[in-house]
């Protein structure tokens, strides 16, 4: 992208949509930014290109799953709460 990395563009998109399940893919990478929007949480995955169709299903798959699991324990934790 000629106007911002890939990790730039990421945390734009996270102070937009903070619940968003971000998968970065790309063809190069500077391993120190990548471990650090890791750290971040701007990120949850890294793809290297080229990436298998495959294997990208099965992330996005897994990132769905991971993004159900916190619905269901937010709308728990609510259930919960005392309301007298």
């Amino acid at each position: 992208m000629p106007m911002m990395t890939g990790i730039e563009f990421a945390s734009k998109v996270r102070v937009q949509q903070p619940g968003a399940r971000i998968v970065l893919i790309s063809g190069y990478s500077d391993h120190a930014s990548v471990i650090e929007a890791f750290n971040s949480e701007t990120i949850h995955r890294f793809v290297f290109k080229p990436w298998s169709n495959e294997d990208f299903l099965e992330i996005v798959q897994e990132q769905l799953e991971v993004e159900n699991e916190g619905i269901w324990v937010r709308n728990g934790a609510d259930f919960l709460k005392d309301d007298s």
